[in-house]
């Protein structure tokens, strides 16, 4: 459950808050009463850029030609 607080509080008790992270969903920074921005917890579970397999399936094709050996005019910037 997200658990909202003011930018002061957030100064002033920052390092319990983002203990507390371990225990709660997320945090909601409000500003005048108006949610500025989300601060969430992160998965222990890898790296957040980390590939997931078959992302790609079935999306991506390659021509017939693919292995193919380039003409010497493409290196030479002649096609």
């Amino acid at each position: 459950m997200p658990r909202t607080v003011t930018i002061k509080e957030l100064q002033e008790r920052a390092p319990e808050l983002l203990a507390a992270l371990t225990e709660a969903d997320e945090i909601i920074i409000a500003d005048s009463g108006a949610p500025r921005a989300r601060i969430r917890a992160v998965s222990n579970s890898g790296p957040a850029n980390s590939p997931k397999y078959g992302f790609w399936a079935g999306q991506m094709i390659d021509s017939d030609d693919f292995d193919q050996v380039l003409p010497d005019s493409f290196w030479l910037g002649e096609e």
